[in-house]
Parts: C-alpha cells; sequence; structure tokens
C-alpha cells in the first residue's frame, strides 16, 4: 500500500510540478526522449537488481557469508566459482550493501540488453521461475527502447534526409544545364554553367548549415509552423518577440513610436529570405515577387547601392542588425528615387518588412509619422531630386 501510495505521489509531482513541466516544455522533443529512456533503463534496472538480490536473501534467509554460503542460492553460486579467490573482488556479504547491489544490477543490465554473459545464473526452483518472469519483462522493455530510440535517431536526422534529398535534386537540376545544347562546348557558357551548378550547391549546404528553412522565403508560420496553430494573439505576441529586435532598427517602427501591439501587426507580415554569397537583388526587378519595403539583415554582410544608376552608385557595407531603405520605402512607386540594389558578400538572411505594414502602421499612428516618418520622407525626396539631377 505504501509502495502504490510512493509511486502516485511522484506521478503527481511529475505532472504538477511547474519546475519540471517548464523543463519538459523548453527542451527540444528528440532530448526529452534520449532522458526518458535514460531514466526507464536506470529505474527499471534498479528494480531489477533489487528483486534479485531479494530472491538470494528469502533462499538463504539472511545475507552473511554463512547463511549465503550454507544455502543454495545465486549469490553463493557465483561467488564460489568467480570471486572466491580473488584479492579486490566484490564480497556481497553482510554489510556490504554496495557489492551486494553492483552485483545484482550487472546481472540486471545484461539481462535487460540481452548481453547475457552467462556467469551469473539461477540456482534454485524459485530463483529459475523468477528470472524467467524478470527476463520476460526484460525483453518487452528493451524492445520499447529500441523502438523509441530508432524514432528519436529518425527525428534528429530528419534535416539531414531533407539536405540530402534537396542535393540530389540539384544535382539533377545541373545536370540538365548540358543536355540538348548544340553549343556545349563553347568554353564561356562551360564555365558560366559551372558556375551557377557551384552556386546552387553552395547555398543549399550553406543554408543547412546556418538555417532552419528549407526555401529562400519564408513566413514565420512556415520557418516555425507551430505559430500557424496558435490562437491570434499568441500569433501576434510570438511574432513580436521574435521579430521585435529587427524592427526595432526602424526607427518609425520602434518601440519608441509604436507600443507592443501595433509592432505585433508589423510583425505577422514580415517575410524571410535568405540569399546566397554573390547573388544580386535589383529591387527594382523583384518588385513583381519581393515588393517594395524594408530590408534588415539578421545574419550575413551585404553591399548597398542607392542610385538610379547603379554602375556609378556609391555604396556602404551592411552586417547584421542593419536596414536598408527605410527612407525609401516612404517615396511613391513612381519616384526614382525607391531604386536600389542588394550584393550579398556572404549567405545573409534577410527580414522584409513590406511596404504595406510600414504605411498601416504608420496610419493607426500618427505620432510616428509626424515626430520620424515624415522626416525621413522628406530626406528621401531631396536625395532623390538631387539624384536625378545629376543623372
Amino acid at each position: 500500500m505504501s509502495d502504490h501510495y510512493f509511486g502516485q505521489r511522484i506521478k503527481a509531482i511529475m505532472t504538477s510540478s511547474t519546475t519540471i513541466r517548464g523543463l519538459r516544455e523548453s527542451q527540444k522533443s528528440y532530448v526529452l526522449g534520449v532522458i526518458q529512456f535514460i531514466f526507464l533503463i536506470v529505474s527499471v534496472s534498479h528494480v531489477f537488481a533489487c528483486t534479485w538480490s531479494f530472491v538470494a536473501f528469502m533462499e538463504a534467509q539472511g545475507l552473511s557469508e554463512e547463511a549465503l554460503l550454507g544455502s543454495p542460492n545465486w549469490i553463493g553460486y557465483w561467488y564460489e566459482g568467480n570471486a572466491k579467490n580473488v584479492d579486490g573482488g566484490l564480497y556481497p556479504f553482510g554489510n556490504n550493501h554496495t557489492d551486494r547491489y553492483v552485483l545484482s544490477l550487472f546481472w540486471a543490465i545484461q539481462t535487460i540488453t540481452s548481453i547475457g554473459y552467462g556467469n551469473i545464473s539461477p540456482l534454485t526452483r524459485a530463483e529459475w521461475w523468477i528470472g524467467c518472469v524478470l527476463q520476460l519483462g526484460a525483453g518487452i522493455m528493451w524492445t520499447y527502447v529500441i523502438g523509441g530510440l530508432v524514432g528519436v535517431v529518425d527525428s534528429m536526422t530528419d534535416r539531414s534526409a531533407t539536405y540530402k534529398a534537396r542535393m540530389d535534386q540539384a544535382n539533377d537540376l545541373i545536370g540538365q544545364f548540358t543536355e540538348g545544347d548544340n553549343n556545349s562546348s563553347n568554353e564561356a557558357a562551360l564555365v558560366a554553367k559551372k558556375t551557377v551548378g557551384r552556386r546552387v550547391r553552395h547555398f543549399i549546404s550553406r543554408q543547412r548549415d546556418l538555417s532552419r528553412n528549407d526555401c529562400y522565403s519564408s513566413s514565420l508560420g512556415e520557418m516555425f509552423p507551430v505559430v500557424d496553430t496558435l490562437p491570434p494573439e499568441l500569433q501576434r505576441l510570438s511574432s513580436v518577440l521574435v521579430l521585435k529586435p529587427y524592427l526595432d532598427t526602424v526607427p518609425y517602427l520602434s518601440s519608441q513610436y509604436l507600443d507592443h501591439m501595433e509592432q505585433s501587426w508589423v510583425a505577422l507580415e514580415c517575410k524571410l529570405y535568405e540569399f546566397s554569397i554573390g547573388e544580386r537583388l535589383f529591387l527594382k526587378d523583384h518588385l513583381h515577387d519581393i515588393g517594395r519595403g524594408v530590408f534588415v539583415l539578421r545574419d550575413g554582410t551585404a553591399m548597398t547601392i542607392r542610385s538610379s544608376n547603379l554602375s556609378s552608385a556609391a555604396s556602404r557595407l551592411l552586417s547584421s542588425g542593419d536596414a536598408f531603405g527605410t527612407d525609401q520605402v516612404l517615396l511613391s512607386d513612381d519616384i526614382e528615387g525607391s531604386r536600389g540594389a542588394l550584393h550579398f558578400l556572404t549567405f545573409t538572411k534577410i527580414i522584409f518588412i513590406p511596404r504595406d505594414a510600414i504605411l498601416s502602421a504608420l496610419a493607426r499612428n500618427p505620432t510616428a509619422w509626424k515626430e520620424s516618418a515624415r522626416w525621413r520622407l522628406l530626406k528621401a525626396l531631396i536625395l532623390s531630386r538631387a539624384t536625378k539631377k545629376n543623372n
């Protein structure tokens, strides 16, 4: 009765403790799986060891050397055949509880794991029966553990399998570069094809190493699928907690002007883009698939060009946390100053804040417009006219 009550108490503590629940919820599922199976193996091994030791105690009616060696039992049988004349060996008699426990635990572990050295074996009829029952239980438990660990390993290798599949698909694509091309002997064409193929493979490899995505564009819900399963308020709060550092790089979207809820509406509309080294993004040419907005570097390095004359424009270096387009995005579409380009010097992750989300936030917050955004619009207009005049 007391053992049952103790077990129920342990279960109640494990399920109701906020500390334990917090630790469980904050860990990766495969980490929890490994911990669970380690705890299971240790617990069952302990129970089996205690049971196996208790069997010898009942057979000998005591734990002294005289009792265990004077009657048939597995401990005495093992000692006579393995450790009697060994200096420094185990002495599982009397108050040497640790030696007796280690001996029993050794039998339990080799039984559970199906190793079965055979150096510890039952002797009496009772020990044979109890040994059979324990081995049946060990077989069932070990099957469960192996199946569970296979699932854990499978979940850990999902991303590796996805990477290999994408690389195979990329190699199939690259293999088509030269097929059906009558001019494939042209040296310049071959160099271009090799260069593109190398960049495709490099992008996929770097994305595997530095990102959790499997495509170059994704929303927060696609990057973290659990977001789409949350209720609307938690979606907004989760989004802003992930993207707030990047929103704060844009003065009129920062927490200085927008409150937590206003920032969350903008965060929900953000997109995440990933670009390979050497890639160029001509913003005017990519309006149909990206649109206008502010680009904030999450990771990587890029060079910006802020002129309609891209060949002679001044440039500046952007690194993680820098924003591009905070002024130009406020210009109307028909103004030439909204053109620009980004040249990526490393594998780069971009947080893209759409223009529509920005204008919507400014419409809801007149203070952000009056104290920050309109002055940046004025600056962009002046630079646009100066650029147009110089060209």
